[in-house]
């Protein structure tokens, strides 16, 4: 493979795609070790990227679907002021890949996208097949691990636990005054992949009855009056913090990162805590665990039974069983 001294990769991700990439900086420093590695990031993610080992910097590109080429210049004329000698694109699309193009800058990889759709591409120097690789046998983080050896002509045996994905933070929050407490993410965006309310209601009822965890709730804004509702309904309620809405991603990551477990249902959180090294409950409603279970020390999946629904004693059963 060429040796590339620095790189830029589109990582214009959801947190928990993005998570999920980082494993692919140490791969790349192994065979390029004096190389600098950036990504270039949707905003918002700055407190995480801040936090990832081994990577030199991140450029934050702000844009609007559909928007005109006057973004798209300006992109690449920053890009340019950098000097990369190599870009690469896991899911490719057309913005980036002009800019990319515009920058002149000389190696430019992609695979079209380690997602499963397809992606039309003519700018890039170098398009590795993907279409061989089964995305439902591999977890997301191995993807795009896979996809990196392709692009950049990698030969490692990547089944190393060097290769994961890494975030690491020291500070404890001031927000938490509890020693000891699960972290559990009771919402997510799609209502297929929700969990009642009243089942979240049931569990930590159980839990703060046969443990003595204390228990926070994180989450966005939106969900606030959802977690105060199960807080209402809740024992001990001087045990149970709702966070949601009230800390940034630095914040949340100080929370996760002295955490005993996180829950969530098949989100970004759960795929962050594993990258800071913490226990994981994930509740998978509707997805595959094989592929988006979060790579991590003690990472659980708990789905459903064919048609049925993921019942309060078997998420129970496997938090009590990473305590």
């Amino acid at each position: 493979m060429g040796r590339y001294q620095n790189i830029l990769i589109e990582a214009i991700m959801n947190l928990g795609d993005l998570v999920a990439l980082t494993a692919v900086i140490p791969l790349i420093k192994k065979k390029n070790p004096t190389c600098e590695v950036r990504f270039l990031v949707k905003p918002g993610f700055d407190d995480l990227l801040d936090n990832v080992p081994g990577l030199d910097g991140y450029i934050v590109y702000g844009y609007k679907s559909g928007g005109g080429i006057g973004g798209v210049w300006k992109l690449s004329q920053l890009l340019k002021s950098y000097q990369f000698d190599c870009f690469i694109s896991y899911d490719s699309r057309k913005r980036t890949e002009i800019a990319a193009f515009l920058a002149r800058i000389p190696n430019r990889f992609t695979v079209g996208s380690v997602f499963g759709w397809n992606t039309r591409t003519h700018l890039f120097t170098k398009r590795s097949d993907f279409t061989d690789y089964n995305l439902d046998t591999h977890r997301t983080a191995e993807a795009f691990l896979e996809a990196t050896k392709r692009m950049l002509d990698i030969s490692l045996n990547i089944n190393n636990k060097t290769y994961i994905p890494l975030v690491r933070s020291k500070r404890k929050s001031a927000l938490i005054d509890f020693e000891k407490y699960i972290v559990i993410s009771i919402a997510t965006k799609s209502i297929e992949r929700s969990w009642a309310t009243a089942n979240w209601i049931k569990l930590m009822n159980y839990l703060l009855q046969h443990s003595n965890t204390n228990i926070i709730i994180v989450g966005v804004q939106d969900d606030f009056e959802q977690a105060n509702e199960v807080v209402q309904s809740l024992v001990s309620k001087e045990r149970v913090k709702n966070l949601c809405g009230k800390t940034s991603l630095g914040e949340l990551i100080e929370v996760l990162s002295h955490s005993d477990i996180c829950v969530n249902i098949d989100n970004g959180i759960g795929h962050l805590a594993a990258a800071l090294q913490r226990g994981t409950v994930t509740l998978f409603p509707t997805a595959n665990p094989q592929r988006f279970l979060p790579v991590g020390p003690a990472s659980l999946a708990v789905s459903k039974e064919k048609q049925g629904n993921i019942d309060v004693e078997s998420v129970c059963n496997a938090i009590i069983k990473s305590l």
